[in-house]
């Protein structure tokens, strides 16, 4: 046998071996992207969330551009 052919089947085995993996990465790639697309969507939600509560809780005192005036009872003489 020749050096060449004796290698072959190691070869073959490793280029095997490298292909599975690389398979198993991808794969893993794929899930990552997922994971990551759905954790966007859950904090663009949250982020939904607290500006929807932030403009709900805010005070009429602390109104802009005086706003808070309008629901204040008229008291002048």
């Amino acid at each position: 046998m020749t050096m060449a052919s004796e290698n072959r089947p190691a070869f073959t085995a490793t280029v095997a071996a490298l292909t599975a993996k690389a398979t198993e990465l991808e794969i893993r790639v794929h899930e990552l992207h997922r994971a990551l697309a759905d954790l966007n969507v859950q904090m663009q939600e949250v982020s939904n969330a607290l500006c929807q509560a932030s403009r709900s809780a805010t005070p009429y005192d602390d109104a802009i551009d005086g706003e808070a005036d309008d629901h204040l009872p008229d008291t002048a003489p």
